[in-house]
């Protein structure tokens, strides 16, 4: 064997020795500890089983039979024979990691039988990168028709970005003199493709100088497939899920003390809120976790290991809503499972505002709900039924409650009631008074029955209304509808009596009128158109000529008395020139009984002929009362349209009235009295030397 294959053998990740014919190890490339002790010592689990193996390939000659075990302590290894001349090489390989191998061996065949057993890819370089060793499975990598020894990389159709990347590490180990590792995927010149694990380790010489670099490459792309497959089953179990996942790794300063978190893994749902923040750190992402406590909840997780649930009101960054959190220790980290319940709060808030809402109302309304089982004969009530009852709320309720405190003569009621609730199926109504903490109460009970989630059962749901006050103010308010009519009756007959006294006056001063201007000229006409005659055989004369004038005189001042009585009766001024003018006219009349001032706003407009009448008839009756009863000397008059009303105010500086409240004059009755008619008022202030009489009248 050459040299440079010693070498190599020393430094193989593995173990090889020689089995002689009678199960005892002659060689050890590890160490020479084993040498001369049988085969089973080799083996720290079911030794006897594998030395049957081992014996019985070395008896069969049987080459390359291998299987691979679970050892205690050792987690997997692949175990290797190869029958030679007088015994066997066996090889032992852990195929979870590399070893150090050390050990020396003058049976230089055993060596590339050793190596040529192994699935593994092992191989050595020189500084110059060409391969000066490979072993067999090397060799069937790269076909039976070409030699890779003292052939370098590209030569051997490796890719130029594969084959740069290979010899930097080279270079790398020959420099440094330390082990690179690395895995790759490589297509080889025949077609085989697959994932490489590979070591480059140093082979130095003897003064301690790096001279090869041996190579072992081992085909991991079942490990790899399975670790995609797990890590695609992982993700895809992760990204299926509503809560968003989140992995974090803590960040210590230089005294050991967490100062942040950086994200090493979110599912899809996280990466849909965070965005993509594997890498990042979480306090320059999410600042806001600081102020909300979650932060700090972290810090507690890692350091205690307790895993910690909680609720937060998230008010910061892309978030506003609550979210209940999971947070577990994971390695120097942390794992977080987050569900956004923002829905969940809203409905329990919006549940709590309507309990509230609920107990409000029927504190204010007096009232108060309840559900009746009748396997069990017991309510279960609100706050608002315990209260009208004056219970405490930690009380089972049943129906004895209304026998208990209903009044003797509704005690039958009450029984009809509580049978129609435990039978009926139809919904119910009734009344009854009870005597509650001294006090009468009448409550109207109504119940209604729907469909239970149990088929063939069901919800009995009732309220009860304290209606004490609302019975109280029904007949409250029936006995002022009473008096209401008896009133406006009363009213109605006292403006009747008005009206009609009002009319009887007036027709008295019109008879008045007729029977001493009217009648008598007439009468005086008939009288002198009697004497007027001339008797028989009297011619006309100057006398006669004077009759016939005192006629015609009567009859001017009888029709001029008649103008005058028509004219109180409808003003035809009103009718022909409007209000305005009509008033004026009226003023100018009674100007030489008083010093009168007036003001007229909105009044030049047609009126509503009612209204017109009114206003003229009201302002002439306070002054005619004036002159009647004031001995006033000045006055003032005004009328204005505005508010959607009209206001007359007539004021005089005349003795006044001794109690306004007790005017028993006609004119003002019929004012008051038509007044009442129109929905208007009159106010009247009376004092010494000032008198003011104002009228609202709607328009």
């Amino acid at each position: 064997m050459s040299i440079s294959e010693k070498q190599i053998l020393r430094h193989l990740p593995f173990r090889c020795f020689y089995i002689d014919a009678s199960g005892v190890v002659r060689y050890d490339n590890h160490s020479k500890a084993t040498l001369g002790c049988p085969v089973e010592t080799l083996f720290e689990y079911n030794p006897e089983l594998y030395k049957a193996w081992v014996m019985e390939s070395i008896k069969t000659k049987l080459s390359q039979q291998k299987i691979t075990t679970s050892v205690p302590g050792r987690k997997r290894i692949r175990l290797g024979v190869e029958p030679v001349a007088g015994g066997a090489v066996f090889s032992m390989v852990d195929v979870n990691g590399s070893e150090t191998v050390t050990g020396e061996d003058n049976l230089a065949r055993f060596y590339t039988t050793a190596l040529d057993s192994l699935d593994d890819y092992v191989y050595a370089f020189d500084r110059n990168g060409r391969f000066v060793y490979v072993n067999q499975a090397m060799r069937r990598l790269y076909g039976i028709d070409i030699d890779p020894i003292g052939k370098q990389l590209s030569e051997l159709e490796y890719p130029e970005k594969l084959s740069a990347r290979l010899n930097a590490h080279i270079a790398s180990v020959f420099a440094s003199g330390k082990a690179v590792k690395d895995e790759v995927f490589f297509t080889s010149r025949t077609g085989f493709s697959a994932f490489f694990n590979f070591i480059y380790s140093p082979v130095l010489d003897a003064n301690g100088k790096t001279a090869l670099v041996v190579g072992v490459s081992r085909d991991t792309t079942t490990l790899v497939q399975d670790i995609s497959v797990l890590k695609n089953t992982i993700n895809a179990t992760f990204d299926s899920v509503k809560e968003m996942i989140q992995v974090f790794e803590a960040v210590r300063n230089e005294h050991g003390d967490i100062i942040d978190f950086t994200w090493i893994l979110i599912n899809q749902r996280a990466q849909e809120r965070f965005g993509n923040v594997v890498g990042k750190r979480l306090l320059a992402h999410n600042p806001g976790v600081i102020e909300a406590g979650i932060f700090d909840h972290f810090v507690e997780v890692v350091n205690t290991g307790k895993p910690m649930d909680y609720e937060k009101r998230y008010r910061a960054e892309q978030f506003d809503g609550w979210y209940h959190q999971s947070a577990v220790k994971l390695g120097d980290g942390i794992a977080t499972t987050t569900t956004d319940i923002t829905a969940r709060k809203q409905s329990e808030d919006e549940v709590v505002k309507n309990l509230t809402l609920l107990k409000a109302s029927e504190s204010l309304s007096m009232t108060g709900s309840w559900e009746y089982d009748r396997d069990t004969d017991l309510f279960y009530c609100s706050a608002g039924m315990y209260g009208l009852f004056k219970l405490p709320c930690d009380v089972s309720v049943s129906t004895a409650i209304f026998l208990e405190h209903a009044l003797p003569s509704f005690v039958k009621q009450t029984k009809e009631f509580i049978r129609a609730l435990k039978k009926s199926n139809t919904d119910l109504e009734t009344l009854i008074e009870f005597e509650i903490d001294g006090q009468r109460r009448t409550h109207r009970i109504r119940v209604s029955f729907t469909d239970d989630a149990q088929p063939g059962k069901l919800r009995v749901i009732g309220v009860n209304m304290d209606v004490t006050t609302v019975f109280a103010l029904e007949n409250q308010n029936r006995m002022l509808i009473r008096q209401g009519y008896e009133d406006r009756e009363k009213q109605q007959l006292d403006l009747l009596t008005s009206t009609f006294n009002a009319q009887e006056e007036e027709r008295g001063r019109l008879a008045v009128k007729l029977h001493n201007d009217l009648a008598q000229s007439l009468y005086g006409l008939l009288l002198n158109l009697k004497s007027m005659m001339p008797k028989t055989g009297e011619v006309w004369s100057a006398t006669h000529e004077n009759a016939r004038q005192f006629c015609v005189d009567i009859l001017k001042d009888a029709i001029t008395e008649t103008r005058r009585i028509s004219h109180q009766l409808t003003p035809s001024m009103l009718q022909q020139y409007g209000l305005q003018v009509s008033l004026e006219e009226m003023i100018r009349k009674f100007a030489p009984h008083f010093n009168i001032g007036f003001d007229f706003k909105g009044l030049q407009d047609k009126l509503e002929p009612y209204h017109e009448i009114f206003i003229y008839r009201t302002v002439q009756e306070l002054l005619l009362n004036a002159v009647k009863h004031a001995s006033a000397k000045n006055m003032g008059i005004s009328i204005a349209r505005a508010m959607e009303r009209f206001v007359i105010e007539v004021r005089d500086d005349g003795k006044g009235f001794d109690n306004p409240n007790e005017t028993k004059g006609i004119g003002l009755a019929i004012i008051r009295a038509k007044l009442k008619l129109l929905g208007g008022s009159l106010e009247l202030s009376s004092g010494k030397g000032k008198t003011v009489v104002r009228v609202l009248i709607p328009t």
